[in-house]
């Protein structure tokens, strides 16, 4: 589905007794980013995932640590997921360009399907 209003935050919205899904975004490629929070959409209690994008450098290292923990509860304990958020936190927060900083700490996961990528708002 398609939103009119461009300037709209992609969302998923989900209802489990009916099996229906919908990815509501403002553009055909908003809609293939929705896809990238489907996993994130089964972990919430709330039919609704309203994905909106990172406003602050501490707000990208909160989310991908909060992601790791729920995504990757082998490899974040055998990577030590709190080693590596302490690891790249404070450089991630300080830095201009985070992107490149948080890539290199997904790196380390050693997962090809796990990446940081940058969207425009």
């Amino acid at each position: 589905m398609i939103k009119k209003d461009e300037s709209a935050e992609p969302e998923l919205i989900l209802d489990k007794e009916k099996g229906i899904l919908i990815c509501d975004a403002p553009n055909p490629l908003a809609i293939f980013e929705t896809f990238s929070y489907l996993r994130s959409l089964t972990y919430l209690n709330e039919p609704k995932l309203k994905i909106n994008y990172c406003q602050s450098n501490n707000e990208i290292a909160e989310r991908i640590y909060q992601e790791l923990k729920i995504s990757f509860p082998f490899q974040a304990k055998e990577k030590n997921c709190e080693l590596l958020y302490h690891k790249y936190r404070n450089q991630l927060i300080q830095d201009a360009n985070p992107i490149p900083i948080a890539q290199q700490w997904l790196a380390e996961l050693n997962d090809a399907h796990t990446c940081v990528r940058p969207t425009p708002p």
